[in-house]
C-alpha cells in the first residue's frame, strides 16, 4: 500500500512552524534567507524519522528541550501546549502530538512526551485507522475492522510506531516504519582538518553513506569496484572541477580516493589535500548517488562551502538522483535555487519570517500554492 512518496506535512507549534501544511513534490525547494526558519522544515520531517526509530524524546532533548522546541510565539485559548506533526507516505498518514508530562506521570520532570499517535490508511476513497494511541493504550485495527488492544508497557516517552512488533502491527504499519527508518538527512558535512572525510575508510562494501560521511571512501569504492558503474559520478566531477578526474583505486584494508587535476596531470592528491569545497560536492555525491538510492534524501543547505559557479553541477547532481530518489532541499542560495529551477522545471518555495512566525509564500491553509 506504501508508495513511499511523501505527499504532504503538517506541522503545528514546532519552533517557527506554527501551524502549516506543506505539499511536497518529487523534488520540493524550500529557498529563503537567513533566520527566516527554513531549517525547521528540515527537523520537521527529521522529527517523523526519530518517532520511527525509537529516540524521539532524546533527540528533542539534544534540539534544546520541548521549551526550545515549542512555537513560543501567541496563541489562542484552545490551543494545546504541543508538537503536532503529521506526515502523508502513500496511502498512509502518520500523526504524532508531544507535550510536557503531567505530576502522575512515570518520566521526568521536562521529559518531552508522546501524547497521541495515530495511522491512518486511505482505501478506496474511504480514511481507515489502523493504530490509535493515546496515553499508554493503543489500539490496532486490522483491515477486516477488528479492533485489539496492544499491551506492551508502553511508557510515555516511547513511540507506539517503534515498539510494536511485526507480528502485531498490521503489514501496513510496519512497512510504513522501515519506509522512515530509510529516509537520509544531511546538513552541512564538516570539512575541517579533523573531518571524518578527510580520512581512509574501512574496506567494507557501502550502499548508503553515513550521516557524518565517514565511509565515503568506501561508498565510492563500492560503485567502483562492486557495481562498476560511476559514469554519472566522474562525469560530474569533472563538469563541476574543469575536467578533475575521480581516481578509486581498489581497496586492500582500507578504501580511499584522490583528485587529479588538469594542470597536474603526474600527481593524485588525496582526501586530506582537497579544499572544503571539493570536498563538500564530493560528499554530496556521495550521498545522492550512493548503490542503494534511498526513498528520500532531505539536504539543508547543501551549497555551505561551494563557490556559486558549483551551484549548475550541484543542480545537475539533484536532478540525476531525483530519478530513482525523492528529494527535498532546504536553501539559503539564490543560485541553487535558480539553477533547480531551470534544470528540473520544479517550483521554488519562498521562505519567509513575519512575527516569528515562518510562513511559505502563496501557501494557503488548505496545504495548496496559490494557482496551482
Amino acid at each position: 500500500m506504501i508508495a513511499g512518496r511523501v505527499g504532504q506535512l503538517s506541522v503545528k507549534g514546532f519552533r517557527s512552524l506554527r501551524n502549516v501544511t506543506l505539499p511536497l513534490d518529487h523534488i520540493a525547494v524550500y529557498q529563503g534567507g537567513n533566520g527566516t526558519g527554513k531549517t525547521n522544515i528540515y527537523r520537521a520531517l527529521e522529527f517523523c524519522r526519530h518517532a520511527a526509530l525509537g529516540d524521539l524524546s532524546l533527540w528533542l532533548a539534544k534540539q534544546g528541550g520541548l521549551a526550545s522546541c515549542r512555537w513560543s510565539g501567541p496563541t489562542r485559548t484552545h490551543e494545546k501546549a504541543r508538537i503536532a506533526i503529521s506526515v502523508t507516505v502513500g496511502d498512509l498518514r502518520y500523526h504524532i502530538e508531544v507535550g510536557h508530562p503531567t505530576p502522575t506521570t512515570a518520566a521526568f520532570l521536562n521529559e518531552p512526551l508522546i501524547k497521541e499517535e495515530k495511522i491512518e490508511a486511505r482505501y478506496s476513497g474511504r480514511v481507515k485507522t489502523l493504530m490509535k494511541r493515546r496515553g499508554p493504550s493503543v489500539t490496532i485495527s486490522g483491515l477486516n475492522g477488528r479492533e485489539q488492544q496492544w499491551d506492551g508497557l508502553l511508557l510515555p516517552s516511547e513511540t507506539a510506531l517503534s515498539r510494536l512488533p511485526a507480528e502485531v502491527a498490521a503489514t501496513d504499519v510496519a512497512g510504513l516504519r522501515d519506509t522512515l527508518l530509510g529516509w537520509r538527512f544531511f546538513h552541512r558535512f564538516r570539512v575541517d582538518t579533523d573531518s571524518p572525510l578527510r580520512r581512509p575508510a574501512a574496506a567494507v562494501t557501502a550502499t548508503k553513506l553515513d550521516a557524518d560521511g565517514a565511509n565515503l571512501a568506501a561508498v565510492f569504492a563500492t560503485l567502483e569496484h562492486i557495481r562498476q558503474d560511476t559514469t554519472d559520478l566522474k562525469s560530474l566531477v569533472r563538469e563541476a572541477f574543469d575536467g578533475a578526474e575521480l581516481i578509486i583505486p581498489h581497496p586492500e584494508e582500507q578504501a580511499a580516493f584522490f583528485i587529479q587535476w588538469p594542470d597536474f596531470p603526474n600527481r593524485l592528491f588525496s582526501q586530506a589535500e582537497l579544499s572544503d569545497g571539493t570536498l563538500q560536492f564530493l560528499a554530496l555525491c556521495g550521498a545522492l548517488l550512493s548503490y542503494h538510492a534511498p526513498r528520500l534524501v532531505v539536504l539543508n543547505e547543501p551549497e555551505a562551502s561551494l563557490h556559486p559557479d558549483l551551484m549548475p553541477a550541484l543542480a545537475t547532481l539533484i536532478a540525476n538522483a531525483a530519478e530513482t530518489t525523492q528529494i527535498i532541499v532546504v536553501t539559503h542560495s539564490a543560485e541553487l535555487a535558480g539553477s533547480l529551477e531551470q534544470r528540473t522545471a520544479c517550483p521554488i518555495r519562498n521562505v519567509e519570517k513575519q512575527n516569528g512566525e515562518t510562513l511559505i509564500s502563496g501557501l494557503n491553509s488548505l496545504g495548496t500554492f496559490r494557482g496551482e
